[in-house]
């Protein structure tokens, strides 16, 4: 919705320019001047900025961005945020919406603190930063625990298998799992479209190609990609364990062979019950801390930029 209208306020500025330019104020008077820059903040730069948060808030609140990556993402965002509320300053100064607020000094310096900005300030970092930061980190850490389960759960299904000698002994068992982890495979597949745009990309890829070339260091963040990968090797291991099965004519040696598959597959579902655990028991909460540090300190910064600016360069055009 606030798309929208971010593109019809894009849209309908030409037309209140004019208005404001024809209808209002006199031509050349200060209070023309103000109303052209009140609008031109309302009509282009405001929603340029709201454009960009709707990606901030994206990129933040994915469930397919990897911690790392997230962690880059909220110190890159904070600081364009503080940016661009420098214009948010100006809109307080431009709409007198500000308030000289305590003043004090720091080394000389006279800065004031005004409780508008502080305010505005905190809210646009909790909504649009620390807020989809969080509910990212909850639903990355809830997508990766559950691929992590399923994989645990495909492998007890083989297990029970490999540890029962009548089923061991029937290859119909592992090539009905198989075509089962096939089928899972190919949902998602169905599901995922950056899993598709991989496929896509793997048919059309040639050796000097440059997207590929970046698309392949990145595509192991995707918690699904990842899933695909283990699901296909899953199946491939699976159908291995029938053609090793195929060359022991003895029961005795195919029992052997059961066991010491599924020792490796014990082993394995033992590092995935670790590695589950550990997705659960992360907390990056020291980038956080030091965004809320840093808000106040901030607020008083952009304060005093945004009042300098009114006073020295635009305040004297009204006049």
């Amino acid at each position: 919705m606030l798309i929208w209208l971010s593109i019809l306020l894009v849209y309908l500025y030409p037309i209140g320019a004019l208005y404001v330019f024809f209808f209002t104020d006199p031509y050349g008077s200060p209070a023309l001047t103000l109303r052209v820059f009140q609008i031109t903040l309302i009509g282009i730069i405001f929603p340029g900025i709201f454009f960009l948060l709707f990606m901030i808030v994206g990129m933040l609140q994915s469930e397919a961005v990897d911690d790392g990556t997230r962690a880059a993402l909220f110190a890159d965002y904070t600081s364009f945020l503080i940016v661009n509320l420098l214009f948010v300053s100006l809109a307080f100064w431009a709409f007198g919406i500000a308030t000289a607020g305590s003043k004090f000094d720091v080394g000389g310096i006279s800065l004031s603190f005004s409780i508008q900005l502080l305010v505005s300030l905190i809210a646009f970092f909790f909504l649009v930063i620390l807020l989809p930061f969080f509910v990212g980190t909850q639903r990355a850490r809830a997508l990766r625990t559950r691929l992590i389960e399923e994989r645990m759960e495909w492998l007890d299904r083989l297990l029970d298998i490999l540890e029962f000698p009548v089923s061991a002994r029937d290859p119909g068992n592992f090539l009905g799992l198989a075509e089962e982890i096939n089928q899972a495979a190919t949902e998602l597949s169905e599901e995922a479209v950056l899993v598709q745009l991989d496929k896509q990309i793997r048919e059309d890829a040639t050796d000097d190609d440059l997207v590929v070339a970046a698309f392949t260091k990145v595509r192991d963040k995707d918690p699904r990609l990842k899933q695909l990968d283990w699901l296909q090797q899953y199946e491939a291991r699976t159908r291995d364990i029938v053609d090793d099965f195929g060359q022991k004519a003895d029961l005795a040696e195919r029992g052997k062979a059961a066991e010491a598959w599924a020792k490796a597959f014990r082993t394995r579902r033992t590092e995935l019950a670790e590695e589950a655990e550990e997705v659960k028991q992360a907390r990056p909460v020291v980038l956080v801390g030091v965004g809320l540090l840093l808000a106040p300190l901030m607020s008083l910064v952009l304060d005093k930029a945004a009042e300098l600016i009114w006073t020295a360069q635009i305040a004297p055009l009204f006049e």
